[in-house]
């Protein structure tokens, strides 16, 4: 529910303690005990890399809000027999649990421990967006949105789980809602990288390419080196006929990632287009040896 600000531990996503600063990295967004984004269409959207599943099913896929650390720093290691007469009712011990819980992905143990801290404070909201996340992950969706609904009502500045709540409309297709509630999180927190990216992911995911533009391109003055960011305003170009500037920022993002095998694909595309043949076969070719590496690094 891929956004970045202050957090000091954060796994998948969730909020844990927000009163350290902290820095995330662009993808995987969000959830790194998963990553729960799902797949979605997109209408107009741009040829896909023949056989790529990646870029067939989620191209346009709205992120997980994480304004934190992708990976967080594990919660203490807690065993079963540290429990006593008092600490069974010891809230924090069962919050820690729950993140401990998500790293080891033992799920319905995590979503016992914050069900548990629920029980003991229902207006936890840092638990109820946790719960949240975890609920999604296993598909839960009415779940996940009624925690979200119920932290909002509880803090309903809380941008953190705003977003996370416009994310997880994004991906189960309530374009129009997200990006209210994205809209909503930007009065609050306007200079959000990641908030104003994923605004961007809901305008590309309905077509409206150019009204996404300005939202990249504000991403990239807060965020310079976000290469989804990069990705999206190159094809956002592409689709709207800005094929030179569209180029340009492939060109960059290859600089910056020259693994990056869509960014080789759709810059072939465009040499074809000005019909560089030689130049588009190279990138051609650079995109099927890249994609083809990391497919045998995976099934290794």
């Amino acid at each position: 529910m891929s956004f970045d600000q202050v957090g000091k531990n954060r796994q998948g996503g969730m909020e844990t303690d927000w009163d350290d600063s902290g820095r995330q990295e662009e993808r995987p967004q969000p959830f790194s005990f998963d990553e729960t984004t799902r797949p979605v269409s997109t209408p107009g959207k741009p040829d896909t890399i023949p056989g790529d599943r990646e870029t067939e099913e989620t191209e346009g896929t709205v992120e997980a809000y994480d304004p934190g650390s992708v990976t967080i720093e594990a919660a203490p290691d807690l065993k079963e027999e540290e429990f006593s007469p008092e600490g069974e009712e010891d809230l924090e011990w069962y919050y820690q649990r729950g993140k401990q819980m998500t790293v080891l992905r033992r799920l319905h143990d995590a979503v016992e421990a914050y069900q548990h801290v629920l029980a003991l404070d229902a207006m936890h909201v840092k638990a109820r967006n946790n719960l949240a996340l975890i609920y999604d992950n296993m598909g839960l969706f009415d779940k996940a949105l009624e925690e979200l609904r119920t932290a909002l009502e509880l803090d309903p500045r809380n941008i953190e789980v705003r977003a996370n709540l416009g994310a997880l409309l994004g991906e189960h297709g309530r374009v129009e809602e997200a990006e209210r509630e994205f809209k909503r999180a930007l009065e609050v927190a306007p200079e959000d990288s990641r908030i104003r990216f994923n605004l961007g992911l809901v305008y590309f995911r309905k077509g409206l390419y150019a009204k996404g533009i300005p939202e990249f391109e504000r991403t990239l003055s807060l965020q310079s080196d976000h290469k989804e960011a990069f990705y999206y305003l190159a094809q956002s170009y592409n689709l709207t006929g800005q094929y030179a500037k569209s180029m340009e920022l492939f060109e960059q993002l290859i600089e910056m990632d020259a693994d990056n095998y869509r960014a080789h694909w759709y810059l072939g595309m465009l040499h074809d287009r000005r019909r560089e043949y030689d130049r588009a076969r190279q990138h051609y070719q650079n995109s099927y040896r890249i994609r083809q590496q990391t497919l045998e690094r995976q099934e290794e």
